[in-house]
């Protein structure tokens, strides 16, 4: 039973225990996640595979392979598998991925030792005073992955409880327990102290656990050399009863030497003799119970010596009729990098070669449409552009899968973005976004409305497609719930288009429609207020008015003020003022999640960018439209304009874009229309609440030498002629 204090302690724990648990990271949209389906593998395994996309992990995508293959994936097949997926959660998952040493599983595992050792009786060992919380040979710092596993703990439970049944509680147990302290103990602290050998009138079970305990601690501790060469004599010795783990286990430390070495021929020296400790007859003899883990561990170390010829074997598995009972650790060591090797037939084609045909850039020159199987088909579908000369072969084919077949949706996805046909194309584009939540869920929902943007045949439409709802996920509720959370109400295709080719008045309109969703039509609002402002359309401004006003009441006052004035500049001053107070009111539509404390606050890391939980959005703006940090940035190319724009409505785009591209950054721009009021008006009650803002922004963040004057010149306003206020006493300083 021992053996077991080493048998996962590799960088993956194959525990049995766990749940599905996908998570966003910093990679996942909350509208549709790259790196995962938003399905369960049961789905997955059954044909619901909705849209394949070639950006998931090529776990799921195997899973993908086997329905378009017609390839069978049993449920056992799927159990074998379910530990492997890369969602899987053992209980050590984190908020910054794994988190070994805290995870519920090893806190859990620890207790059941700590419960059997102190249920014993028997004296124990305690840490030395000098001993660290994590020291691990793995060298991960603070997030170290412990040097033992958690079914090391629960092993040494067990162990202990047979050994006082076999022996009783008595001073040779004892030993045993204190030699066990130690190596436990070590599974932390790799610095702590090694268990002594067992005196000569020890009996032959302490001598023999004792030599196995002894091999255990130099592994956990990091001295592979001599955990390798004890491990080998506990293999060679028969009087052992852990002989047949010996070989094993010396070759894990051999992997581990071979893991933290130097050289390309260091690592070669160290895999070579791993496996040939793997493939001694002596490696597991008698125990079945480690076959399997002596076979998986010699396909990880051929992997590293010969890994074109393992790769092909592992292919040619995983493309066959029937899964391997190994399938998971198959799938897990199935290298898609090496994809680009395999030779594809479209007949038949492996999982490699399909892989990458999925993922390539065009359809193969020798691709005949007509004779391909289903699975090369979806593959080149997937991977075609709109100037392929074989598109129309494409479409005709794909125009008669059923929707029956496991791949329709991932067939209409590619019809809708192919179709030369626009009106054609709208159609299909709508048929699919009719179906039910329980035919297509919202991640697919969200790609099918990205494929179809720029189908759009009207604003109203547009709006439609832009605007997104986020998958259900526990991580988007608890943003959603978060009152400091921006959620975000565009993907970063639909913001391109609302934010950047989309004349003002389309705006307005899309953000005065009662047909578009109550959260766009409010996100739309301060960005059209703020463009209108930019761009001085009063008339618009006067529209907005009563809307902005029910939106922030308090703000009612000076947004009267301003809607009042008669003469141009001072319309422009309370304009300024209005906007000065609420640095949330941005303008651009937000495409990602932002933390902010308000509209009234700013946003701190626009100023220093590092302090994310401050708030992460821009204060008005940093450039207009959105896509520079500074106005010094190369511009973004913009994308193309709707179809359903006009001549005029291109021109007045035209227009207002230049406008909007030489304007400066916000700070800027407000202090411009606020410091010559000032000025003017010294003792204006509306100032210092203003002048603090600017004060404050022109800091730091997307900023120039020209805004940073700007500050320090409301500073002195401020001080100067309001010395008494709240705003000033919070001011001491302007740099």
């Amino acid at each position: 039973m021992l053996a077991f204090f080493l048998l996962a302690s590799s960088s993956v724990w194959a525990l049995p225990e766990g749940r599905r648990a996908c998570t966003l990271g910093y990679v996942n949209s909350i509208f549709t996640p790259s790196q995962w389906p938003d399905r369960s593998l049961e789905q997955l395994a059954h044909g619901q595979l909705g849209v394949i996309d070639p950006r998931f992990d090529h776990f799921y995508l195997f899973l993908a392979y086997r329905r378009v293959t017609g390839k069978p994936v049993t449920l056992a097949d799927l159990d074998r598998l379910r530990q492997f997926d890369p969602c899987w959660d053992d209980g050590s998952s984190g908020f910054h991925g794994k988190e070994w040493a805290s995870s519920s599983v090893m806190q859990a595992a620890r207790r059941e030792w700590f419960s059997a050792r102190s249920a014993s009786g028997l004296p124990a060992v305690r840490p030395g005073a000098g001993a660290r919380p994590v020291s691990s040979v793995m060298g991960y710092a603070e997030s170290a992955l412990p040097n033992c596993n958690p079914s090391a703990f629960r092993t040494a439970a067990r162990t202990l409880r047979d050994r006082m049944a076999a022996h009783g509680a008595g001073a040779w147990v004892g030993v045993w327990a204190e030699g066990q302290d130690r190596v436990m103990q070590l599974c932390f602290d790799a610095s702590g102290e090694l268990p002594g050998e067992a005196s000569p009138d020890a009996p032959s079970w302490l001598q023999a656990d004792r030599r196995y305990q002894i091999a255990a601690a130099h592994f956990y501790a990091g001295h592979h050399d001599d955990a390798a060469r004890l491990f080998t004599e506990i293999g060679a010795d028969a009087s052992s009863p852990w002989r047949s783990l010996g070989h094993y286990l010396a070759a894990r430390a051999r992997m581990r030497q071979a893991g933290a070495a130097e050289t390309d021929a260091q690592r070669v020296v160290f895999w070579r003799q791993a496996r040939e400790l793997l493939e001694a007859p002596a490696a597991g003899a008698g125990d079945p119970s480690v076959q399997p883990d002596i076979a998986r561990m010699l396909q990880r170390v051929r992997l590293k010596l010969e890994p074109a010829r393992v790769f092909s074997e592992i292919d040619a598995r995983l493309g066959a009729r029937g899964l391997p009972v190994d399938v998971g650790q198959d799938v897990r060591d199935f290298d898609a990098a090496r994809a680009g090797s395999a030779r594809f037939d479209a007949a038949d084609p492996g999982f490699a070669a399909w892989l990458r045909a999925l993922r390539s850039d065009g359809v193969a020159a020798d691709a005949d449409i007509a004779t391909a199987s289903r699975a090369a088909f979806v593959a080149w579908l997937a991977a075609a552009k709109r100037d392929d000369p074989r598109l129309a072969q494409l479409l005709e084919r794909a125009a008669g899968v059923p929707r029956s077949a496991p791949e329709y949706q991932t067939v209409q996805l590619h019809r809708i973005r192919l179709l030369p046909d626009a009106r054609r194309a709208w159609r299909i584009a709508q048929e699919f976004l009719a179906l039910s939540a329980g035919e297509l869920n919202e991640q697919d929902r969200n790609r099918v409305k990205s494929a179809a943007l720029t189908l759009a045949p009207t604003a109203r439409d547009l709006a439609s497609l832009a605007y997104r709802e986020p998958i259900a996920h526990p991580e988007v509720e608890a943003l959603r719930t978060n009152p400091r959370v921006i959620v975000p109400v565009l993907d970063t295709a639909g913001g391109e288009l609302l934010n950047r080719a989309l004349p003002l008045d389309t705006l307005y309109a899309i953000q005065s429609s009662p047909v578009t969703p109550p959260r766009l039509r409010r996100e739309l609002l301060g960005v059209v207020w703020t463009r209108a402002f930019v761009l001085e359309r009063w008339d618009l401004l006067q529209k907005l008015q009563a809307g902005m006003r029910a939106y922030l009441p308090p703000a009612s006052a000076v947004l009267m003020q301003k809607a009042v004035a008669a003469e141009p500049t001072e319309r422009r001053a309370r304009a300024a003022l209005f906007l000065l107070r609420h640095p949330g009111i941005v303008g651009s539509v937000a495409t990602e999640v932002a933390y902010s404390e308000g509209l009234e606050a700013l946003a701190m890391p626009n100023m220093h960018r590092v302090l994310f939980e401050a708030g992460s959005r821009e204060n008005w703006w940093c450039s207009l439209p959105q896509g520079r940090y500074s106005q010094e940035a190369p511009t973004p190319v913009a994308p193309p304009l709707p179809a359903f724009l006009g001549d005029r409505e291109r021109r007045q785009w035209r227009k207002e874009y230049d406008v909007l591209l030489a304007t400066p950054n916000g700070t800027e721009f407000l202090a411009a229309l606020l410091l010559p009021w000032a000025k003017a008006h010294p003792r204006d009650a509306d100032l210092p609440p203003a002048l603090r803002m600017v004060v404050r922004s022109a800091r730091g963040g997307c900023i120039t030498p020209r805004t940073r004057t700007m500050g320090r010149d409301a500073f002195r306003h401020l001080h100067r002629h309001f010395p008494g206020r709240e705003e000033t006493l919070q001011t001491p300083s302007w740099g």
